[in-house]
C-alpha cells in the first residue's frame, strides 16, 4: 500500500508542473514582437515589450551665443517663443530619450519593428481614425525606427525653426497659444498611430507673438529742460504679461548715444537676425513735415530763439511746449531699432529723464511697452521736443508756455517770505505751549 501511495503522489506533482501551479513555479514567456489588432489599437498593451507613453521623454534645447546647445529652464521655455524668433526662423532642437521605465525595456525594443513619427500639431495628428487624422494640420519633424533608437548609444536630436510652433499652419508669427509635439508610434505598419490622443507621448509649448498694448498716445509727454528732456506716460492697459517700458530717442537722423542702453529688453528681427534686415535710417521714406522740423540749427545761429527749426504750427497749440509736437514715427522707431534706445528697462517707472543732450536741438522721443516674451509694442508716433536753457524743469515748462500753477519750484521761487512767516508762527506756538505746561505743573 505504501508503494501505491507513493506513485499517486508522484503523478499528482507531475500534473501540477504540467498544468501550472498557483505558487508560480512556471512563468509565462513574453512575446518580444508584440501583437496588434484593428486599425492601430494595440492588443498587447500588457506585454512589457510594447511601447507606452511613459517610456518616452522629450525636451527642448536652445543655441547659446557660443554655439553650444543648452536645455531650456521652465521659465526660459515659457517665454522664449516670441514674434522676432518666429520671423527670423531661429533654430531650436528637440531631444528624444527613454525614461527609466523605457530604458529598462531597451533590449525588448531592439527586437521590434515600430516606427515613430515626430509631429507638431493637435491630438487629431495621432488619432486612430484615418479620416480625422488626414484632416488634421500636422507638420512632420522626422521619422525614426524604434529598434535603431533603442540600439543607439546617443539620444537622437532634431533641429527645426521656431516658426513651426506658431499657429495651425506653423507660420502665424503674430499668434498666441499653445502647440504640442507628439510621437505617432505605429507598431504594425498600417500608418495608424497605436498610442492615440492623450495616450501618445506629448510635449506642450507656449508661444506668444502678439505685441503688448502701447502706452496711451495722449498720455505721453516730453518736457524740455536744460540739456535734458523729461519723458512721462501712463500705464498700458490689458497687458497680462507686462515686463516694463523702454524709451527711444534720436537727434535728427542719428541715434543720440554712441553706446545704446539696450541690453536685451526686447527682441525684434533687427536684434535676432540683423543680417536679414535692411538697415534703416530717418532719411528713408517720405518724412514730409518731419524732415523740415529736423533741420538742425546751432544755438549760435539762433541765440535766444527756442523755436528755431520747429514746424510752422509749433506755436499754435500752447500744449506743444510742454508735451512736444507729434509726428508719424520714422523707420527706426517703427522697427524698434535697438541703436535708438535711450533708457534702461523701466519696470515700475512711468517717467524718465534723458540727459546729456544739447539745448535748442530737436529730438524725437517714443515709448514702447514690453512683455515677458520679449515682444515690444509698435511705436507709430513720436514727439519732437528741444531742450532749453533753464534752471529746472518747472521753469523750463513755464518759459516754454506752460500755464500750470504750483509745484515745488514755484514755492521755492516766490515763497521765501511765506516760509519765514510760517517759521515765526511755529516759534510763537512753541512758546505758548511751554507756558501752558509750566502752569499745569503749578
Amino acid at each position: 500500500m505504501r508503494g501505491v501511495r507513493s506513485v499517486y503522489v508522484a503523478v499528482a506533482l507531475l500534473t501540477m508542473c504540467i498544468v501550472g501551479s498557483p505558487l508560480g513555479f512556471v512563468q509565462a514567456q513574453t512575446n518580444p514582437t508584440g501583437t496588434t489588432t484593428g486599425t492601430g489599437g494595440a492588443s498587447g498593451t500588457a506585454n512589457p515589450g510594447v511601447p507606452v507613453k511613459a517610456d518616452f521623454l522629450m525636451r527642448l534645447l536652445r543655441k547659446k551665443d557660443n554655439g553650444e546647445w543648452s536645455v531650456f529652464s521652465d521659465f526660459e521655455q515659457k517665454y522664449y517663443f516670441n514674434n522676432a524668433r518666429c520671423q527670423c526662423g531661429t533654430q531650436i532642437r528637440l531631444e528624444l530619450y527613454f525614461s527609466s521605465q523605457g530604458a529598462a525595456k531597451k533590449t525588448l525594443f531592439t527586437q521590434r519593428k515600430d516606427t515613430i513619427k515626430i509631429l507638431i500639431g493637435d491630438a487629431a495628428c495621432v488619432s486612430n481614425n484615418p479620416t480625422t487624422m488626414s484632416a488634421a494640420a500636422c507638420r512632420t519633424i522626422d521619422n525614426i525606427n524604434l529598434a535603431a533608437f533603442a540600439r543607439s548609444p546617443d539620444r537622437p536630436t532634431f533641429t527645426f525653426p521656431v516658426s513651426w510652433l506658431f499657429g495651425r499652419e506653423g507660420n502665424a508669427c503674430g499668434a498666441q497659444g499653445q502647440q504640442s509635439i507628439r510621437l505617432a508610434i505605429d507598431t504594425n505598419g498600417d500608418g495608424i498611430p497605436d498610442l492615440n490622443d492623450d495616450a501618445a507621448p506629448t510635449l506642450s509649448v507656449d508661444y506668444d507673438g502678439q505685441p503688448p498694448s502701447p502706452p496711451d498716445r495722449e498720455s505721453i509727454k516730453v518736457t524740455p529742460g536744460n540739456e535734458a528732456l523729461e519723458v512721462s506716460w501712463q500705464q498700458s492697459q490689458g497687458v497680462a504679461d507686462f515686463r516694463g517700458y523702454t524709451v527711444f530717442c534720436s537727434r535728427g537722423e542719428f541715434s543720440v548715444f554712441k553706446e545704446s542702453p539696450y541690453d536685451g529688453q526686447f527682441h525684434t528681427p533687427t536684434t535676432e537676425c540683423p543680417g536679414k534686415v535692411v538697415s534703416q535710417s530717418l532719411s528713408q521714406g517720405d518724412l514730409g513735415p518731419l524732415r523740415q522740423a529736423l533741420t538742425v540749427v546751432t544755438p549760435d545761429d539762433n541765440a535766444g530763439n527756442t523755436d528755431a527749426a520747429a514746424p510752422d504750427d509749433a506755436g499754435t497749440d500752447e500744449s506743444n511746449a510742454s508735451k512736444g509736437v507729434e509726428y508719424g514715427a520714422p523707420d527706426p522707431f517703427r522697427s524698434l531699432n535697438p541703436a535708438y534706445v535711450c533708457s534702461d528697462l523701466l519696470r515700475t517707472q512711468r517717467s524718465v529723464r534723458i540727459t546729456g543732450l544739447q539745448n535748442n536741438i530737436p529730438y524725437l522721443v517714443g515709448v514702447a511697452t514690453l512683455d515677458l516674451n520679449g515682444n515690444a509694442s509698435p511705436i507709430t508716433s513720436v514727439l519732437l521736443q528741444k531742450p532749453i536753457p533753464t534752471r529746472d524743469f518747472f521753469d523750463g515748462y513755464k518759459r516754454a508756455g506752460g500755464d500750470a500753477s504750483g509745484g515745488f519750484c514755484s514755492v521755492g521761487g516766490r515763497g521765501r517770505i511765506g516760509v519765514a512767516s510760517l517759521l515765526g508762527w511755529a516759534m510763537v506756538a512753541l512758546v505758548f505751549r511751554g507756558i501752558a505746561r509750566r502752569r499745569r505743573k503749578r
